[in-house]
């Protein structure tokens, strides 16, 4: 039978404007089967978590390398709340035969959240509503990890200049990820339309593109 390990999570949010503590803690995991690791996840921060993702690694002391990785994630029904815990089923990777499962241990990094974003403002002037219309056929979201398709953030864009100035992405990896294809699909809007003279605001997130007031 497998020997358990795994982590707690504190991980920080922030943004331009606020900033928050995500705080997870697995605990009472145990293996049922030799593909199922069952485990709580209780929030102990102040705000409700949409979902989780998760790296389970498959290891032996003395070893150089990991048996099997497997990163893995789901959306939470109804999100869990400050306070709440909820039962989690974690599939394991395959153990490759030449393993010998007694020597083995279970490890599982709850890894960075997303946050959902404000809604954007309703009163965005048309030009930036028009513009964030053509990013839109523009946007390549078919490249972006989860982390960054999930997350959001909002670029200010005057002529050629094109500057991020809020983040709602908690991985740094993903927050560039998402701004560099958030930029593509700008430049690549003005080469196709010929729009190159705008100063707007735009808001990339999960749902679209969508035009910000010019002060926001």
């Amino acid at each position: 039978m497998y020997r358990f390990s795994f982590f707690v999570a504190l991980i920080s949010y922030s943004t331009a404007i606020n900033a928050q503590q995500i705080e997870l803690r697995l605990h009472g995991c145990q293996t049922k089967s030799d593909k199922t690791y069952f485990c709580q996840l209780s929030n102990l921060g102040p705000i409700a978590i949409p979902a989780i993702e998760y790296n389970v690694t498959l290891a032996e002391d003395g070893r150089t390398f990991p048996w099997a990785e497997h990163r893995s994630g789901q959306e939470i029904a109804g999100g869990l709340e400050p306070g709440e815990t909820m039962d989690l089923a974690i599939q394991l990777p395959t153990l490759p035969l030449r393993a010998n499962e007694e020597n083995v241990s279970i490890s599982v990094e709850l890894l960075p959240q997303y946050l959902p974003p404000p809604r954007p403002p309703a009163d965005a002037p048309a030009t930036a509503k028009t513009f964030a219309n053509q990013v839109e056929a523009c946007f390549n979201r078919s490249t972006l990890s989860s982390a960054a398709a999930n997350g959001a953030i909002d670029v200010n864009v005057t002529g050629l200049k094109i500057q991020k100035v809020k983040n709602y992405v908690t991985d740094d990896a993903a927050a560039e990820q998402l701004f560099q294809a958030a930029r593509r699909a700008i430049l690549v809007c003005m080469s196709r339309n010929g729009t190159a003279d705008v100063d707007v605001s735009l808001r990339f997130d999960g749902s679209g593109v969508h035009g910000l007031p010019s002060d926001y």
